[in-house]
């Protein structure tokens, strides 16, 4: 296959990127490279589909695919003998990135730092050894030198890919910069004022992530200097680290004042690489995740994060473009495209620069490739399998060796960790059925989550299961009987028992501290929602957009709130928003079907809910809205043009 004449492109990667913060940054005239950037070409803030951890959204931005899907759902996974737990690699990846897809189309792909890159199970793509040869991985952690001394930094062989390629085992180590070879001088414009005796505290960490980045940023000058390669990589990590920092040892310092020398050091950095790759390459500026909020208590489930950003520029991008709802399942989508991929995956995101009409081409036409099924609640609970050989080898050999139950103790936590990160993607997908079970099953093992427990209980208020929410208050740690996790749940205990006082009492003591493990206001906007009381609903719902949590519901309540106040327009415009959340929940589409049919637009109105039954045949109140919206037309006058077997169909027209 010979591929197309494409133009180079570059993926610059930064994890926490906050896009709030860039573009302020870009506003007060201090990023004037990403200024140029942006008006060259398309921005808009991302959102990554759940879960929040950063090896599980990178591996998301790579492959298209949700977590349930492409089975990264943390950081960790336990290894098959059960005895311990190790960075999760490309082993674990169940479905193929974009540079391999790029590889297999006979494009040259190097890629830097990435989660999940190195060590792909073999024939994931079936690509051929060729095919391989066009693809250089340099893994996450090889700039990392925690653990080495200043004259002994040994790069390991994982990390290299193809690790028998000498010149790039030389090229890399050669590459990489040691903290100790930075100048104090070099680092300190980079660190805020901190209080008294605790500037070293963050001098040296901020010595050994500028050391990191620029051990990214040397292989980046290098590649992009030879020009022979139609596809770049870079990832650079750190920021969220040096946040939490920022917040232990400068806690009366805004968060923007520590992070901002390093978004001016990353400016600096884009402008390098534009001048390097020059206007016919195209380059990306890609961010995972935004500023988290402070943390709360346990429970990632809860980690409020800002919205990352995407910017892109190139000779096929139209200039000063807004991008908006952007997922970070168009990610993969887009560089394909760009890179001109003729088979692709079956991809739920979308190519952000296909067009209709215009200078750009629709939807590129694809051939499907074979992809491994999706994750199953029972694929992470199955017990972990050992090897009894090898236990016993370590036996013989005098190796104290724990009993089975202590074993599977230790990996417990691991495992009920990536329980409840499925249990995110499959509320993001609609499946409260799915995702209360899987939380029963983590509260049974480890009843001490209270970030598990509060999820369950906000899924059995929207699911109508009142009266379950009682068992919540049973057996709670004693952390949970003080502070805000107290006033969660008798915020939830008040939702069951329709004790409407005593649950407003405690939603408006967590927004009164600003922060809590739920999105307060948008519970209080529920209790106004079932006491019919739409304008002060609405409002709490208007309050709970600034607060982290889920989004989608939050717009799906602005719209039940703006239909009882008799405004169909705006509602159908809340549900098109929590459906551009979330898209594979069916209910979101049946409710903008009712608004809809309450505005008489009914073939509208019957699409969607045709939608939401494609999507899930059991949604409550599917089929009684299809015989409403049947039983409204058939009250029109006749039209000869429709067909009257549409009106028994059962298939989708969208």
């Amino acid at each position: 296959m010979t591929p197309c004449a494409k133009p180079r492109l570059l993926v610059l990667a930064v994890d926490g990127l906050d896009w709030d913060l860039l573009h302020r940054l870009v506003d007060a005239g201090q990023m004037p490279f990403v200024t140029q950037l942006m008006k060259a070409g398309a921005s808009g803030p991302m959102r990554v589909p759940a879960p929040a951890g950063a090896c599980a959204q990178w591996t998301t931005l790579a492959t298209g695919t949700c977590a349930d899907e492409h089975g990264v759902l943390n950081d960790l996974w336990v290894r098959p003998d059960g005895i311990r737990s190790s960075r999760v690699g490309g082993a674990q990846r169940r479905r193929p990135t974009f540079w391999e897809l790029a590889a297999a189309q006979g494009r040259t792909a190097r890629v830097v730092a990435w989660p999940a890159a190195t060590g792909a199970a073999d024939g994931l793509l079936g690509a051929s050894p060729e095919a391989a040869s066009r693809l250089q991985i340099v893994g996450e952690g090889f700039e990392r030198a925690e653990h080495a001394s200043e004259t002994c930094w040994p790069l390991s062989p994982d990390c290299v890919e193809p690790p028998d390629l000498r010149a790039l085992v030389e090229l890399v180590d050669e590459a990489r910069v040691h903290p100790e070879d930075l100048a104090v001088s070099l680092v300190q414009p980079l660190v805020p004022t901190a209080r008294p005796g605790e500037a070293n505290a963050l001098l040296r960490p901020a010595r050994w992530q500028l050391a990191r980045w620029s051990s990214v940023h040397n292989l980046g000058v290098h590649w992009a200097s030879q020009g022979d390669d139609a596809l770049m990589v870079l990832r650079l990590d750190g920021l969220p680290e040096w946040l939490n920092l920022l917040r232990r040892h400068a806690p009366e310092q805004p968060a923007d004042v520590g992070l901002a020398p390093w978004y001016r050091y990353l400016d600096l950095l884009v402008g390098r690489y534009m001048a390097l790759l020059g206007r016919q390459a195209h380059l990306m500026l890609l961010s995972n995740a935004g500023i988290p909020a402070a943390p709360i208590g346990s429970g990632e489930l809860f980690r409020g994060d800002g919205p990352g950003g995407l910017v892109l520029a190139g000779p096929d991008v139209p200039a000063d473009i807004l991008l908006e709802r952007v997922s970070g399942l168009d990610v993969a989508p887009t560089l394909a495209g760009l890179l001109g991929l003729v088979d692709q995956p079956g991809w739920p995101g979308r190519d952000l620069l296909a067009r209709q009409a215009g200078p750009f081409d629709a939807r590129r036409q694809h051939k499907a490739l074979p992809a491994a099924p999706a994750l199953r609640m029972d694929d992470l609970i199955s017990p972990v399998q050992r090897d009894e050989a090898c236990l016993d080898w370590l036996r013989s050999q005098g190796c104290p060796v724990a009993p089975v139950e202590h074993l599977e103790r230790n990996t417990l936590p691991l495992r009920m960790r990536r329980l409840a990160a499925w249990v995110s993607v499959r509320r993001a997908r609609g499946d409260a059925a799915g995702a209360i079970a899987a939380l029963q099953v983590v509260l049974r093992e480890v009843p001490q989550e209270l970030g598990a427990r509060v999820t369950l209980g906000e899924l059995l208020l929207e699911a109508g299961r009142f009266s379950e929410c009682d068992e919540l208050a049973l057996g709670l740690p004693p952390q949970a009987h003080e502070g805000l996790w107290a006033d969660v749940v008798q915020a939830l205990l008040g939702f069951a028992a329709r004790d409407w006082l005593r649950a407003t009492l405690h939603l408006q003591r967590l927004v009164a501290a600003g922060a809590a493990p739920l999105n307060a206001p948008s519970c209080l906007g529920r209790v106004h929602l079932r006491q019919q009381q739409w304008g002060e609903a609405l409002a709490w719902f208007d309050q709970a957009l600034t607060w982290p949590g889920d989004v989608a519901r939050v717009h799906e309540g602005r719209g039940l709130a703006c239909q009882g106040l008799g405004r169909p327009t705006e509602a159908e415009q809340a549900y098109s928003r929590a459906i551009a959340e979330q898209p594979d929940d069916a209910r979101p589409h049946l409710l903008r079907a009712q608004a809809r049919l309450a505005g008489g637009h009914l073939d509208h109105a019957e699409s969607g809910c045709r939608r939401a039954l494609t999507l899930d045949s059991s949604v409550p109140g599917g089929y009684a809205l299809l015989a409403q919206i049947t039983l409204a037309r058939a009250a029109q006058p006749s039209d000869p043009s429709r067909d009257p077997a549409q009106l028994v169909s059962n298939s989708d027209p969208c």
